[in-house]
């Protein structure tokens, strides 16, 4: 990526993170917590070199309609991604508030 000029790594940041964003949204569907939480890592720290390197870019046209494509895939891809996960969020907040029932109906009947 070091041979390229600084718009094509521009975009070959951006073709990174769409590719992160897919990965995690196939880490969700298939409940894979954990690599969702590796995957995030990784597509933070794109976006941490965009936000260093892309200001002082001007992208041609182009990059720019492949940029907005890929940000748009991203976008759709996160919107799925924010479904499951508070799907996830529901269902652990439902399983922590049976175990806090169970142990309360426990200590008052003593089983």
């Amino acid at each position: 990526m070091l041979d390229m000029a600084p718009q094509d790594r521009v975009i070959a940041l951006y073709e990174a993170m769409a590719g992160d964003t897919r990965a995690m949204l196939a880490a969700a569907r298939a409940q894979d917590w954990d690599a969702l939480v590796t995957l995030e890592a990784a597509c933070a720290a794109h976006v941490a070199r965009l936000q260093r390197d892309e200001p002082e870019l001007t992208l041609s046209s182009r990059q720019r309609e492949r940029k907005s494509a890929l940000v748009t895939q991203m976008l759709a891809d996160d919107g799925e991604l924010r479904r499951l996960i508070a799907d996830r969020m529901t269902q652990l907040t439902n399983e922590m508030n049976s175990a806090n029932t169970e142990r309360k109906l426990s200590r008052a009947y003593g089983s």
